[in-house]
C-alpha cells in the first residue's frame, strides 16, 4: 500500500503540473500575440472594414472563403480581447488602465499593479490574472499586462480537485482488493504453519512415553550394571532428548499464542535478584561470578511466570558462554520511560557483529563455544524461546557489543 501510494501520488502530481505547464505556456503564447500598442478596436474594425471590402457590387455578401468565420473566431484578439488589460504606470506612480470587457478604474488599477509591482517578479500569476512588466519608454514608465485566466485556474483547480479524490478512491479499492486477496494468498503458508506447531505438540507428547519407558529401563540396567558405559550413554542421551522435547514443545506453544498471559505488576527487582541467587552456585562452579548492579523497587506490568522464564533464559546463557574466570553483570536500571534488564559477559567474538541477532535463531550456534563441548550443553533454542516471551509480553530485547568487546543481551520493559 505505501508503493502503491506513493505511485498514486507521483501521477497526481505529474498530471496536474503537466497541466499547469500547458495552461500557463498557452497562456503566455495568447499574451505573446496579443499587441499591447494597439487599441482593441482596431483589430475589430479592420475585420470589418476587410469584410466590407469584399461586399460584392450589387451589395449582396460574398462568398467567404471556407473556414473563413472559424479562423476569425479562433484568434486571439477574438477569444480574448474581453479578457486582456494593460495598465500604464508613469514615472509618478499614476496607473491608467485600458482594455477589457469592462473597465477597470484608475483606483483598481493602481491597486492592482502597485501589488503586482510590489512581487518583483517580471511575469507570474496575481489575483487569477496572468501578468507581465515591461519597461517602456526611458523615463520610468511600466506597462504592466494582464490576462485574466479566472477559468482555466479554475479547471486546473477542478482538475487537482478530482485527481486527489479519483486517487484516495482507488487507494481505498486498492486497499480493500489487497486485504482481501492477501487473506486468501497467505492462507496456505498459515495454514501450513499451524498444522507444523500442531506436529511438533503432539509429536512432542507422543515421544514423551517410549523416553520414559527407555529412561526407565536404563534406571533398572544401572542397577544391575552400575559402571555400564552404554548404559550411562543411553541414559544421558535421553535427559538430553527429553529436555529437546520439552523446549520445542514450549516454544510452540508461545508461538501458538493459545495461553492467556496473566498481565499484572510486579516486582521485578526481587525477580531479578531471586534470579542471581539462584544461579550463583552454578557460577561458583564454573569459577564464573555473578555481579549484580540492581535498582531496588522497579515494578513493570507483565506476566510474572514468563519474565521469571526470561531472566533465566538470558541468565543462563550469560554463565554459559562466559569466558572462563570472567564476571558475569546483571543490570537492572531505570533509563527514560523504560526499565532495562541486561545481562553482561565476555565472550570470545568470533561471530560478526552485524551477525549477532541471529543468536535468536533456532539452533544457531555462531561460534566454537556454540557448537558443543562441556559447556555448551544447550539445544540452541534458549534465545528462541526468549525472543518469544518477549514478544508475547510486548518487551524489546535486542543483543549488542559494548564498549569493552563484551555480549550484552538487553531487555526494556515498557
Amino acid at each position: 500500500m505505501s508503493s502503491t501510494f506513493v505511485v498514486t501520488l507521483a501521477l497526481i502530481i505529474s498530471i496536474n503540473l503537466i497541466n499547469y505547464m500547458q495552461v500557463t505556456g498557452n497562456l503566455k503564447a495568447v499574451m505573446d500575440e496579443m499587441d499591447p500598442r494597439q487599441a482593441f478596436s482596431a483589430p475589430q474594425e479592420r475585420d470589418v472594414k476587410d469584410a466590407e471590402d469584399m461586399t460584392e457590387p450589387d451589395g449582396s455578401s460574398p462568398a467567404y472563403p471556407p473556414g473563413f468565420h472559424r479562423e476569425m473566431r479562433n484568434t486571439a484578439e477574438v477569444q480574448y480581447a474581453g479578457r486582456y488589460f494593460t495598465i500604464l504606470v508613469d514615472e509618478n506612480g499614476t496607473s491608467h488602465a485600458s482594455g477589457g470587457s469592462f473597465e477597470l478604474d484608475d483606483e483598481e488599477a493602481s491597486s492592482l499593479a502597485a501589488d503586482i509591482l510590489s512581487r518583483g517578479h517580471a511575469s507570474g500569476i496575481y489575483n487569477n490574472y496572468l501578468y507581465e512588466v515591461r519597461e517602456i519608454g526611458g523615463e520610468g514608465q511600466k506597462q504592466v499586462r494582464l490576462l485574466d485566466c479566472t477559468t482555466e485556474l479554475k479547471a486546473m483547480r477542478s482538475l487537482l480537485l478530482t485527481s486527489i479524490l479519483v486517487g484516495l478512491g482507488g487507494l481505498l479499492l486498492t486497499f480493500l482488493f489487497i486485504c482481501r486477496m492477501s487473506e486468501k494468498a497467505i492462507w496456505p503458508l498459515r495454514e501450513s504453519m499451524e498444522k507444523q506447531k500442531r506436529f511438533i505438540t503432539d509429536a512432542g507428547h507422543e515421544l514423551k512415553t517410549p523416553l520414559s519407558v527407555i529412561g526407565t529401563n536404563m534406571d533398572i540396567l544401572a542397577m544391575d550394571l552400575p559402571d555400564n558405559e552404554w548404559v550411562k550413554g543411553t541414559k544421558k542421551q535421553v535427559g538430553k532428548l527429553r529436555g529437546l522435547i520439552e523446549h520445542l514443545i514450549s516454544l510452540s506453544r508461545l508461538e501458538e499464542a493459545q495461553s492467556e498471559l496473566k498481565m499484572k505488576p510486579f516486582n521485578l527487582s526481587q525477580a531479578v535478584q531471586d534470579t542471581a541467587d539462584a544461579f550463583e552456585g552454578i557460577g561458583d562452579m564454573n569459577n564464573t561470578r555473578i555481579c549484580t548492579k540492581i535498582a531496588e523497587n522497579l515494578t513493570v506490568t507483565a506476566d510474572e511466570a514468563s519474565v521469571v522464564q526470561l531472566l533465566t533464559i538470558l541468565t543462563d546463557n550469560a554463565l554459559k558462554y562466559a569466558l572462563p574466570d570472567t564476571n558475569v553483570e546483571l543490570r537492572l536500571s531505570r533509563q527514560g520511560r523504560h526499565v532495562c534488564f541486561e545481562t553482561i559477559n565476555a565472550w570470545d567474538r568470533s561471530t560478526p557483529s552485524d551477525q549477532l541477532d541471529r543468536f535468536f535463531d533456532r539452533f544457531y550456534r555462531g561460534d566454537p563455544s556454540r557448537s558443543g563441548g562441556a559447556k555448551a550443553r544447550g539445544y540452541g533454542l534458549g534465545l528462541s524461546i526468549a525472543q518469544a516471551i518477549a514478544a508475547r509480553n510486548h518487551l524489546t530485547l535486542h543483543v549488542l557489543e559494548d564498549e569493552a568487546h563484551r555480549i550484552v543481551f538487553r531487555v526494556l520493559f515498557p
